[in-house]
């Protein structure tokens, strides 16, 4: 007996058990809305409430902070807070609402990369994720950037399907505010354009390509335009220099001297400064910022590597235990000496590594079957977040955008499982 496609009544189940297991991270915070915030909240609810101050007028002190952190999400952030008049539970019920689209979209990727049944697996996969569903009740852009990126990739491949423009640019575009929504998206339009030689049957692929850069150019070169003319510098984000140098820099320098972390980053510090001129601006700081730390990085490569794979490591093995305890109010989250929390991240380990070896076998059987595309769209866009968020302050939370695309490789894994298993009881 051949076995039946998901119906989409189960689909709609998916949602509905995302939305019950978001509500659940939801409820404790809604009774003491402090808990929704993280150390970056409060400097981004700042910036929500005074866009102007912030991004249009250098003589602002909140100018400087702009320059930090890109507006993606705090204008996103702003248009919540005026639409709920202020309410932290309101607004995070929203980002929850933006999740679940996630979820959809998760599906629909899945449905049109690899077939119902991975993205039926890999939407329930998503739907229970704990990552997924704890940090989208935190004040952070990764909720906002995971469904963009998403949002581009199903656009991108549709572009790639259907040889057509219009799909390629809006892809693009999306990249583009993904990218002033959280810095590290900005090399994603020039990671994913290669896919373009993998689609079948494509015409015009060097004016599909690019309408998709260009179209990913506009927001991204238009942003660092508008700080050209206010600041003398293309700044992009100071909060990727500042990043790059802190962390990624102070890491490989301190990997390959065997000194700690703090030490290797005092000694940039002063580096830094020695050849930074008294009266500098936070756009020409952020510059010599990035010169610097790509220098170091250059002379440290072997350091590079070996912290960019503890990262990783430290990424892709958190659990979000930390944040469930931050969210029920535990007032010691970053220690598992409690019962429950050892259960907890016993059955959370267990879970992710089931997860991974479902991805993996998904991967494996893409690759046998020689679909180059579908791993294009999910495997590389892992990587490339792995890589980028690799450093010293890799954590859980730097996942939750690798999330979807590990639901949908698990997902494909697991229902071939699934089938086979059926298969042979069948016999």
């Amino acid at each position: 007996m051949p076995e039946r496609e998901p119906t989409s009544q189960q689909f709609w189940l998916i949602l509905g058990l995302a939305l019950l297991v978001r509500a659940l991270c939801w409820l404790p915070g809604a009774r003491q809305p402090e808990r929704f915030f993280t150390d970056d909240a409060h400097g981004y609810v700042a910036l929500a409430r005074d866009l102007h101050a912030a991004y249009l007028d250098p003589q602002s002190r909140s100018f400087a902070v702009g320059l930090v952190r890109t507006p993606g999400y705090p204008v996103f952030l702003g248009a919540l807070l005026g639409a709920f008049r202020g309410s932290l539970p309101a607004i995070v019920a929203a980002q929850i609402g933006l999740s679940l689209f996630t979820v959809w979209l998760t599906c629909a990727l899945a449905t049109r990369l690899i077939g119902r049944r991975a993205a039926l697996a890999g939407g329930l996969l998503l739907a229970l994720d704990p990552v997924s569903a704890l940090f989208s009740c935190l004040l952070q852009p990764e909720t906002l950037f995971t469904a963009l990126l998403l949002a581009a990739t199903l656009c991108w491949f549709s572009a790639l399907e259907r040889g057509s423009w219009r799909p390629a640019a809006f892809a693009g575009f999306m990249l583009g505010i993904a990218a002033l929504t959280r810095p590290i998206g900005l090399f994603l339009p020039l990671w994913l354009a290669p896919a373009v030689w993998l689609g079948r049957g494509v015409r015009h692929k060097t004016s599909l390509l690019l309408c998709f850069l260009l179209a990913s150019s506009v927001p991204i070169f238009g942003w660092m335009a508008k700080n050209q003319m206010q600041t003398g510098f293309p700044v992009f984000s100071i909060g990727g220099d500042s990043s790059l140098f802190d962390y990624r820099a102070a890491g490989a320098l301190a990997e390959d001297e065997g000194i700690s972390w703090e030490e290797a980053r005092t000694r940039l510090w002063q580096r830094l400064w020695a050849m930074t001129p008294p009266a500098a601006s936070a756009a020409e700081l952020g510059s010599r910022q990035r010169g610097l730390a790509l220098r170091i990085l250059a002379e440290h490569p072997i350091g590079a590597v070996k912290m960019a794979s503890r990262g990783v490591a430290r990424m892709m093995a958190g659990t979000g235990l930390t944040a469930l305890s931050n969210l029920v109010g535990d007032q010691d989250p970053e220690t598992v000496s409690k019962p429950w929390k050892r259960v907890a991240q016993a059955l959370l380990l267990v879970a992710l590594g089931i997860a991974y070896l479902a991805a993996f076998w998904g991967v494996v059987l893409l690759a046998a079957r020689r679909d180059l595309l579908a791993i294009a769209l999910t495997l590389s866009v892992i990587v490339y977040l792995a890589l980028l968020s690799a450093g010293p302050e890799a954590n859980t939370r730097f996942r939750f955008p690798a999330s979807p695309f590990l639901a949908i490789l698990a997902g494909h894994g697991l229902s071939q499982v699934i089938a086979r298993s059926r298969a042979k009881s069948l016999r």
